[in-house]
């Protein structure tokens, strides 16, 4: 009796045991709860959350419609976690150390496989290019894209705005993604870590030297435009340079978006709005009033007027080739919109002529009187058949943004694009030479092409009217042979100065956007050589990029470049 009561005892006492070393067991745990989110916070259902032991026990669960996870009554230890959904690919996450009796908070963003592919592809691309500017091995490229990889999925979990730029990388620069990458401490630390200490200098200097390129063409570009339009002497384009270059504000307003992708009568507002620079000092008399005639036509075009407005405006002599110059008076008067773009641009083309005229030095009163004649005339007759010369252009930049717009797509191939986009360059120069009007002009209203081209064609306009035949005849006639032989010869240079500006702005704008190596941009520079600006204008200058583009086989640009090229970049 008395051994089966001790019996018993054993029994209770090993029972008891037991539940306290549950329990003691069971405060030695811990809880991890998760919250798992996309790039947009928005939470994801059905990932499979995975944690790892250091001793190789795994524990899993399944996200909720909220995002969220919760491992309950881990044992202490430290842990690994993965997460995977289809659709999400696969992740690892950083080390978890559970401590007992405590819940620990963890919160992931997963990226789409979508985005993955671009982070894969721009990392790709940045890798590559540094292999080839340092001549690293097939083995040193892979373990750089590996480190980086790593390192931006990493950051972009909590940089929301370098996340951006990534992930939503549509009509961003290149060189913005990379400077925002190299300026940020863990990915820079990450490139470090592959290349020696000058060779990670000399890249960002590199990168630095891009878009200092960049500016001075832009630089160059504008003053060379400005010689053209304004009949510069090489000395006044050399000041504007340099006042350009010397403008505190140069650095954030002179762009190349301002150049290509808006009308080029930002140049015209970039110079007197934005950085507020004078020209007073540069240009003589004649060249200041083409300028303020410039800012008016700015300034009209960028404002809506109502049907009648009050303006200063130089008027037109009634006998189109008579009346002279000092016999031109300004009078305020209410104008229509339509006569004010008409006073507009005839004092454009005049004042344009007169300034070209000034430059040839003549001083004979006869000649002299001959090219102001034919100035009034090309003048009258620019204002008269402007609408012959819109239209002229209307279905060059229709059927150039088709082309673009179709390459884009892939429905089209780049050799047929190629051929077209030559067709429809050589059908613009033939209906300028002719005079040939090719879209009823009662359509004009209701055709947006219409008013597109007629405000983005402002440097065009002076160009179309210092080169009219009949302009260039009375020179001719005025002009002894060995003089007029020396002003076509610097006519001639100036329009290869002019050709050769928007080549390398067209370069610059593509290596600025795309991130160039090294021979891209020797393709690029020797494609560019054998092209012609055919409009001065942003849509010629478009179709040089594109032309240049497809003048590459689709196997030069990485997968990357064409990401950014199909997206509008």
């Amino acid at each position: 009796m008395q051994l089966r009561k001790i019996v018993r005892l054993y029994f209770v006492l090993l029972l008891v045991a037991g539940i306290a070393y549950a329990e003691e067991n069971t405060a030695n745990g811990g809880n991890i709860i998760g919250k798992i989110r996309d790039i947009k916070q928005n939470p994801i259902i059905g990932v499979e959350v995975k944690i790892v032991s250091s001793d190789g026990k795994t524990f899993t669960v399944i996200s909720d419609a909220d995002g969220n996870y919760k491992f309950s009554n881990i044992p202490a230890g430290r842990y690994t976690g993965n997460y995977h959904k289809k659709g999400y690919g696969s992740r690892t996450g950083p080390s978890i150390v559970v401590d007992n009796g405590r819940n620990h908070g963890v919160q992931h963003i997963m990226h789409s496989t979508k985005d993955i592919q671009k982070i894969q592809i721009l990392v790709h691309h940045i890798a590559d290019n540094i292999g080839v500017l340092f001549d690293l091995d097939a083995l040193e490229v892979k373990a750089l894209r590996q480190s980086m990889q790593i390192s931006i999925e990493n950051v972009l979990e909590y940089d929301q705005n370098l996340m951006s730029m990534v992930l939503n990388s549509r009509h961003r620069k290149g060189v913005e993604i990379l400077d925002a990458l190299l300026t940020h401490s863990e990915i820079k630390n990450t490139i470090a870590k592959h290349l020696n200490t000058q060779q990670l200098k000399d890249y960002i200097d590199f990168t630095k030297t891009r878009q200092k390129n960049a500016q001075q063409a832009c630089i160059h570009f504008i003053a060379v435009l400005l010689e053209q339009s304004l009949s510069l002497s090489i000395e006044q384009k050399d000041r504007i340079i340099q006042l350009l270059i010397e403008s505190k504000d140069a650095d954030k307003q002179l762009t190349l978006e301002n150049l290509i992708s808006e009308p080029l009568q930002n140049i015209v507002n970039l110079i007197n709005n934005e950085l507020k620079l004078s020209l007073d000092n540069i240009l003589n008399q004649t060249q200041l009033e083409l300028w303020k005639v410039m800012l008016q036509i700015y300034e009209e075009e960028r404002h809506e007027f109502g049907d009648v407005v009050g303006i200063e405006v130089l008027e037109a002599p009634m006998d189109e080739a008579i009346e002279k110059p000092e016999r031109q008076k300004k009078q305020l008067q209410v104008k229509s919109k339509e006569e004010i773009r008409e006073s507009l641009l005839w004092q454009l083309a005049k004042t344009a002529l007169t300034a070209h005229t000034e430059r040839l030095g003549l001083q004979n009163e006869q000649d002299l009187r001959r090219l102001d004649l034919a100035s009034a005339g090309v003048a009258h007759q620019f204002v008269e058949t402007q609408d012959i010369y819109i239209n002229s252009r209307v279905p060059f930049v229709e059927d150039s943004s088709n082309i673009i717009m179709a390459v884009m797509a892939s429905s089209i191939t780049r050799e047929d694009a190629i051929k077209k986009l030559n067709t429809i360059a050589q059908d613009l120069q033939e209906k300028r030479t002719n005079n040939q009007e090719i879209v009823d002009v009662s359509d004009k209203t209701v055709n947006p092409l219409y008013h597109h081209t007629l405000n983005n064609m402002f440097f065009d306009r002076i160009s179309y009217v210092l080169n009219n035949p009949l302009y260039q005849h009375a020179i001719r006639d005025v002009l002894p042979e060995e003089a007029y032989t020396q002003y076509i010869e610097k006519e001639t240079e100036r329009i290869a100065f002019l050709q050769q500006a928007s080549r390398d702005l067209v370069v610059a704008n593509i290596d600025i956007y795309l991130l160039l190596n090294e021979n891209q941009r020797k393709h690029l520079e020797t494609a560019a050589a054998q092209l012609t600006l055919p409009i001065i204008s942003n849509d010629g200058l478009t179709y040089m990029i594109i032309k240049l583009f497809l003048s590459a086989a689709t196997e030069t640009w990485s997968p990357w470049q064409q990401l950014q090229v199909v997206n509008g970049g």
